[in-house]
């Protein structure tokens, strides 16, 4: 995984985590090639099956 993907990854990880302390909305956007239809939870289930730290840092849990 390249670094720069990590680092914007955990800047990420610490504006949600921001917006959470706030009762602040965080949308979620499903860009997922053309699986509009797919539910949430089944789309981390996927992302996760695979070892990404990204993933695993940014899922909506």
């Amino acid at each position: 995984m390249e670094r720069h993907a990590i680092s914007a990854a955990h800047r990420i990880d610490q504006l949600r985590q921001q917006f959470r302390k706030r009762g602040w909305p965080i949308v979620y956007v499903n860009d997922n090639f053309g699986e509009w239809h797919s539910e949430e939870p089944k789309l981390v289930a996927r992302a996760l099956e695979k070892y990404n730290p990204v993933t695993e840092l940014l899922a909506p849990f």
